[in-house]
Order: structure tokens, then sequence, then C-alpha cells
């Protein structure tokens, strides 16, 4: 009852500050043009400052609206008992509250992380069984079967790390573009080779993940909030240790044509990575102990392998690392593959909306 009227106590609190920031927006906006943004680079930071003096009381706007209408929703469940009982679901959306209203609104800011802190700390009224029924998937539990599916887990994880060493055969005078489409034709074999061969655990997997899909869907929010949260604090951390400008792998991907990035980062690579680092992995890791720590590390050197320092190499790994043990958990309670994907492609997709974010601002679009 008490966490009850302070939600509808906090979501009032945040639409009236909303309220009284559309109200005083030109203020706000003035505010905002004389924050220190020296973190950016120079670049990033003029092309920013020009466009939220172009088109800045708009966005506002338009953003505090936004929070008005997410806080009323918010009631809406509070009352409806709906809020705990979907408490993955809400972490993640005071998370992003959280994020955007830092430079817009202090209260809402600190109002959306006393949300999350209270929602982690909240008990829901039952929880759910994620592997239920599973039993009624047909499985042939045979010495033949199970030799198949470990030699298919090597089989896959051979074909996977193999792009590594493909490059040694890639002429260097080839230009730009033509090192983009031959890298296209790479990954669409590698994805149609590790798909055919874990293909028949992911028709299980779909076929179980589609008969619990709202139970499936709470518990993929649940855990996108908390990998969320963990995220942000470990991203912080390596930026002050190690500056903003990124991976290597980050770098790449904001170069390369959208026709080409995007369905390899919101498609291709939560699909293959999933299947390499949770599903192959865990046929021919035994130990879920050993399993969880190995999955987590190996995916995450895996995208910081090209840094040009041991120091890069090891601390921007850790926001990899974070995602790696997140989804090793994940497989391990739910093991289930398309749950996995969905919770990759989540991660990735909020990442790319950012990035495409940041470039049209570069580039002017906005």
């Amino acid at each position: 009852m008490k966490a009850k009227k302070y939600f509808i106590f906090s979501s009032a609190i945040q639409i009236i500050s909303a309220l009284i920031d559309i109200c005083f927006v030109r203020g706000l906006l003035a505010e905002i043009l004389h924050d220190d943004y020296s973190f950016l680079n120079p670049k990033l930071q003029n092309k920013m400052i020009s466009t939220l003096e172009s088109y800045g009381i708009f966005l506002l706007v338009s953003l505090l609206i936004v929070i008005i209408i997410v806080n009323i929703l918010e009631i809406r469940h509070t009352k409806r008992e709906n809020l705990v009982r979907n408490k993955g679901f809400w972490i993640f959306v005071n998370i992003v509250l959280f994020t955007i209203a830092g430079t817009v609104d202090v209260v809402i800011m600190v109002f959306a992380l006393l949300n999350v802190a209270i929602l982690i700390a909240a008990k829901r009224p039952a929880s759910n069984n994620f592997k239920d029924n599973l039993d009624e998937i047909p499985n042939v539990q045979s010495e033949e079967a199970l030799t198949k599916k470990k030699f298919s887990a090597f089989l896959i994880i051979a074909v996977y790390f193999s792009q590594f060493f493909l490059n040694i055969f890639i002429p260097n005078s080839l230009n730009f573009n033509e090192l983009v489409k031959i890298s296209a034709l790479i990954d669409i074999v590698i994805f149609v080779i590790i798909t055919g061969a874990f293909w028949s655990e992911l028709k299980e997997s779909f076929i179980v993940f589609f008969r619990h899909r709202r139970s499936y869907a709470k518990y993929i929010f649940s855990l996108y909030g908390y990998m969320l949260l963990t995220g942000m604090f470990v991203n912080t951390l390596c930026f002050s240790l190690m500056g903003n400008d990124g991976t290597l792998n980050q770098q790449i991907i904001e170069r390369l044509p959208y026709w080409y990035s995007l369905p390899t980062t919101v498609i291709f690579a939560p699909i293959v990575e999933e299947i390499v680092f949770r599903g192959a992995l865990r046929k021919v890791i035994p130990s879920k102990k050993i399993y969880f720590i190995f999955s987590g590390l190996i995916f995450g050197f895996c995208h910081t392998m090209h840094e040009p320092t041991i120091a890069r190499t090891i601390i921007l790994a850790l926001p990899y690392v974070i995602v790696g043990f997140y989804c090793a958990h994940s497989y391990i309670k739910t093991e289930n593959m398309i749950c996995n994907i969905a919770i990759h492609m989540m991660n990735n997709s909020l990442a790319m909306v950012l990035t495409i974010f940041l470039n049209m601002t570069l580039v002017g679009w906005l």
C-alpha cells in the first residue's frame, strides 16, 4: 500500500515538474545551451549546440510531453496493481526516463532513479516458471543425438571464428566499398551455416517462446532493465578511464553504410552471437558456473580484441562482458534461444538508434 501511494505521488510530482518546464521552456533551453559539453569532440559539440538553437524548443516540449504520458500510464498501472507485477518493464522505462531527463529536469531524474531502486527491492506477487511445458516438445535423448549436437556445436564455433582468419586472404588493394561487400557476403555465408546447424533448437525454442510469449516478454523486459542499469554504471566507469571515443568495433560500425550496419547489428549479430556464445558453448561446457564465466568473458573480449593496447582491450571489454553475463544467465534460466536473441536484439537496436541519432546530428539532418 505504501509503495502504491509513493508511485502515484512520484508520477504526480514528475507530471507537475514537466508542466512547469513546458511553461518556462525558453529559460530551460538557455540553461542547457550554457552547460559544459567539453567532454564531446569539438565537431559534435558545435553541431549539437547548433541543433539545439534551431530545434531545441520543439525537442524539449516533445520530450516533456512523452514524460507526462509515461507518468500518466504509470499512475494507471499503479492503481491496477500491475506496476510491481511487471516491474522489469517499469525498471526499463524509469532507466530511460532517468537518462533522457538528466539534462532537462533534476526532479524527474531523481524520482526516476528512486523508482528504479524501489522496484528492484519490491517483490512480485507471483513468479513465472519459464521452463513450463518444455517436455511437450519432441526431444530424442539418445547418445547419437547428443553426439550430433556436440559435433554441431564445435562446427558452429569453428565457422564463427574462421572469419577472423579470412582477412589474411583479402587483397589490400580493395577500396572501402569493396571490402564492405565482401564482408557482407562472408556474413551471409556464416549466417546460413550457423543457423542451419542450430535450426532444430531454434525451431523448438520458437514454439515454446510463442506459446508462453507473455511470460517471456515480462522476463525479457525485467532482465533488460537490470542490464541497462548495470551497463550505465560500467559504461560511465569505462568512459572516465578511457575517454568517450568508443571501441574500434563501434567506430567501424559508425563508418559502415546503413544498408549493411543495420541488418548486421540488429539481426545478424544477435542471432549468430547468441547461437555461438550461448547455445554452442553450453553444449560443450557442462558446468553452469564455468559456462557463465567463460561465455561472458569470451563474448566481451571478442569485441575488443583489435584494440591497440592491453589496457583498452580489458577495460573497454567490460560493457560487453556484462551483456555476455546477463545473456548467459538468461540461457541457463530459460534454455530458450529465441528469448536470448530477443534480449540481444533489444540491446543492439537501442545502440543503433543512438548511433543513427548522433550521425544525423553530425551531418545536419536535424
